[in-house]
């Protein structure tokens, strides 16, 4: 770590220390202008060279900004684990909305967030809000970022219903993921299909997966397009209309 980068460390930022791999949490700063050189305080009061201590990295080995950096002394504060492997797996999503005011910054520091993420601490029940998609995905677990561009996706959706255009069952807006998702919280469920929309989803599906999409008949189109106005605009309404801030 170079004079210039441990000048602008914070105290609780993590450090590690290059000959072990220990992580710490800053405690405080001691500057020699003169030299150029940085102590840096641990919590337990010792002293440590900047030249000895680098920044930590996530498991890709990528080059850390400050935004990264910041991302992860705010995670591992907020758990139990006090490194960036094992805090990553205690965080789960707890809930999106949308914010079309972009007025928002993520706990990173990144501004103009559309999508505001909030993830729970499973082990404490810590709370962080709000967080993007982008630093979502730095926690590097596949189960996290698919549910984070499910939830984009569902408000894509919502919107498009919403604007009234015509909307084709195809990858623009579905995906397999997304009519499970519909199907797996109920969307299918109306009274048309006596609350059982096994035959709906299955119908969705093998429209969905059908390569040549001419090959769909008139008749089916319209039994899709009957589908989202009855099932899955109604359940969008439902669900994100109080979620989405105006401009």
């Amino acid at each position: 770590m170079t004079y210039a980068q441990a000048a602008k460390l914070q105290p609780n930022e993590i450090v590690l220390l290059k000959s072990n791999g220990a992580q710490f949490k800053v405690k405080s700063i001691e500057f020699d202008p003169d030299n150029k050189i940085v102590f840096i305080r641990d919590s337990d009061d010792k002293m440590h060279h900047c030249s000895e201590l680098e920044f930590p990295k996530t498991s890709t080995g990528r080059k850390n900004s400050v935004y990264v950096r910041t991302l992860i002394a705010k995670v591992i504060n907020a758990s139990e684990a006090d490194n960036w492997e094992n805090a990553v797996q205690e965080w789960a999503i707890a809930g999106c909305i949308e914010d079309k005011s972009k007025s928002h910054s993520c706990i990173c520091g990144k501004e103009e967030l559309v999508y505001l993420f909030t993830i729970r601490n499973e082990i404490n029940g810590n709370i962080l809000f709000p967080i993007g998609s982008s630093c979502i995905k730095k926690f590097e677990r596949e189960d996290l970022s698919e549910q984070a561009a499910l939830h984009e996706q569902m408000f894509k959706l919502y919107h498009a219903v919403e604007s009234g255009r015509f909307i084709s069952l195809n990858s623009e807006y579905f995906s397999r993921k997304v009519l499970k998702h519909l199907y797996d919280v109920g969307a299918f469920n109306t009274k048309h299909n006596r609350f059982n929309g096994t035959v709906d989803y299955e119908f969705m599906l093998k429209m969905f997966n059908k390569r040549d999409k001419k090959g769909i008949t008139e008749a089916q189109h319209r039994k899709i397009r009957a589908i989202i106005v009855a099932s899955i605009k109604p359940y969008l309404e439902k669900t994100l209309q109080d979620k989405v801030t105006p401009a």
